[in-house]
């Protein structure tokens, strides 16, 4: 049964991880339950658009609503949103609903779907076996298990998202900082099945485009996101000139956007 759970974390953990908003007042605080004088049916997020509907995953289950409007361009796949029930006269009973972009309040602590803290450490790899490893770490050497080994390199340097289950400790994700580079966003666009896409210069002034996806780790929301914020992207894999679209694991946003013409991405 636990390792059911764990792949129900893994489908679900990457929209639990929320950033900071530029903008406090445009904040709206997402309740775990709508309450009864919410405005939203539901909130939760967009895991396909279909024609004239979107699939809203809430609580493990995915439900599709036809939409008021053609208005899924606004919307991206892996995006928390609230859903409004819009009566419609034209058919009778039937109902249909419209999207509100939402963006959660900064949070210092990341939760799997099933409300357990994930928990985050940095470290050089050591041992790599087929259902655990190791890791030095600034605490000592940490052994973690894992059902897949297969982006664990010993000797590199990563960061390895996991859950602590008392006596031992599971992975969840891991990242090589060995990939990971900055990139400072210039244009925003998206795919045509619903994936945000972002160009932007790397720290070499390269030109990379990046694709969202739903199991991509971020630290803020899709609305909240703003041309010229600088983000720190870990790929799947080693890029190269060849690479036209990186899908990457993780992306963390690490600078909001200034008036600055020129944007200087700075690690805290």
């Amino acid at each position: 049964m636990r390792k059911l759970a764990f792949l129900a974390i893994l489908f679900l953990a990457s929209g639990s991880l929320f950033g900071c908003n530029s903008n406090e007042a445009a904040m709206i605080e997402i309740p775990d339950e709508p309450s009864p004088q919410s405005p939203f049916a539901l909130i939760g997020e967009i895991i396909e658009f279909g024609p004239g509907t979107v699939d809203i995953l809430y609580n493990g289950k995915l439900t599709a609503f036809p939409l008021a409007s053609l208005e899924a361009p606004d919307f991206y796949l892996g995006e928390i949103v609230g859903v409004t029930r819009i009566e419609n006269e034209l058919l009778l009973d039937d109902s249909v609903y419209s999207l509100t972009a939402m963006i959660k309040p900064d949070t210092a602590e990341r939760e799997s779907a099933m409300g357990e803290t994930i928990h985050q450490l940095n470290g050089i790899i050591e041992t790599v076996n087929k259902n655990n490893f190791s890791v030095q770490t600034n605490e000592g050497l940490i052994w973690i298990e894992t059902y897949d080994n297969q982006d664990l390199i010993p000797g590199a340097e990563m960061k390895v998202d996991y859950l602590n289950w008392g006596d031992h400790q599971m992975m969840v994700q891991c990242y090589d900082e060995s990939l990971r580079f900055l990139l400072a966003i210039t244009e925003k666009g998206r795919s045509e099945s619903g994936n945000l896409i972002l160009t932007g210069t790397n720290e070499e002034g390269t030109v990379l485009s990046i694709q969202l996806s739903t199991s991509t780790v971020l630290n803020f929301s899709h609305s909240n996101l703003q041309i010229g914020d600088t983000l720190s992207v870990y790929p799947r894999e080693a890029i190269n000139k060849k690479t036209k679209m990186i899908h990457p694991k993780r992306v963390d946003r690490i600078q909001f956007r200034t008036h600055r013409t020129t944007v200087e991405p700075v690690i805290e």
